[in-house]
């Protein structure tokens, strides 16, 4: 997979993550300078985005031009295609720009404090690169913003996208700890807490089982389930990178009512609420 064709598919796939939840969206023109997305929430304020993806890198490389630009209505989109390209789905965060710049500018700032193999001193570069965890031997102000996991609270969170992002001061300010942590999974609104169910392990369900499908918004439960009836399982080789190197399977699953079919990938060693056909 080629640099632009890395970057083609981080767009595209924002792209229709954004049409998808119900925003406006189009590619910007291919000489619009820092944006990618231009989108507009459902109120019809508009707002742009700017898509960095990374495949098989600790980080997602920035320019310089990174630390200046921190417009309320302009956000990154940070999607991660795993080690090889093909995780599925690509996991994306969605960031503020103001804490974008903040983290480019204090991370550079520690990184030319260090020094080269030979000795000398380290040369200013134009590349910002965005990461978590930040490198241990990063000072205590650059760690305290930005503790190890400060990007999860942006993980699929795209409702952020119909807010007006305040300009922030880094991971640990009172405005971001307000979003943190996002709400938990209610799984009584979702109807998860049926009896006859119990937890298999994804690695020992079969075909024919019945698995709680979740879909949707479920992570705030506003969604319920769906039961799917498990027709296929296909083991994932090699592991599905970006995740600590678990074995993975794919379930082909069709709608106990209804007949759709959707796959849904899973860890091995992921439970999830399943029975086998009365």
């Amino acid at each position: 997979m080629t640099k632009k064709h890395t970057g083609d598919v981080g767009e595209h796939w924002v792209l229709y993550r954004l049409i998808r939840a119900g925003y406006t969206a189009v590619l910007a023109p291919t000489n619009a300078k820092a944006v990618d997305i231009l989108a507009a929430d459902r109120d019809g304020r508009p707002f742009s985005i700017q898509v960095k993806t990374k495949r098989g890198t600790k980080g997602w490389r920035l320019t310089e031009d990174a630390e200046s630009m921190s417009d309320p209505r302009l956000f990154y989109c940070l999607v991660d295609l795993g080690r090889d390209g093909n995780l599925e789905p690509p996991e994306v965060h969605i960031v503020p720009s103001s804490l974008i710049a903040h983290h480019a500018s204090m991370t550079h700032a520690e990184w030319l404090k260090g020094i080269r193999p030979d000795g000398q001193p380290r040369k200013d570069s134009r590349i910002r690169v965005v990461v978590d965890p930040v490198p241990k031997s990063a000072a205590d102000p650059v760690r305290g913003e930005f503790p190890d996991g400060w990007l999860e609270r942006y993980n699929e969170d795209w409702d952020i996208l119909g807010t007006d992002a305040a300009i922030h001061q880094g991971a640990q300010s009172p405005k971001f700890a307000a979003r943190s942590p996002r709400p938990p999974f209610n799984r009584e609104k979702a109807d998860m807490g049926r009896e006859d169910y119990s937890l298999v392990e994804g690695g020992k369900l079969r075909p024919g089982m019945l698995v709680l499908d979740i879909r949707g918004d479920a992570k705030n439960g506003s969604v319920p389930e769906g039961v799917g009836v498990v027709e296929e399982i296909t083991k994932i080789t090699p592991a599905a990178p970006g995740h600590n190197g678990q074995e993975y399977v794919k379930l082909h699953l069709r709608a106990a009512t209804g007949g759709t079919t959707r796959t849904k990938y899973l860890s091995k060693a992921k439970k999830v609420n399943a029975k086998t056909k009365d």
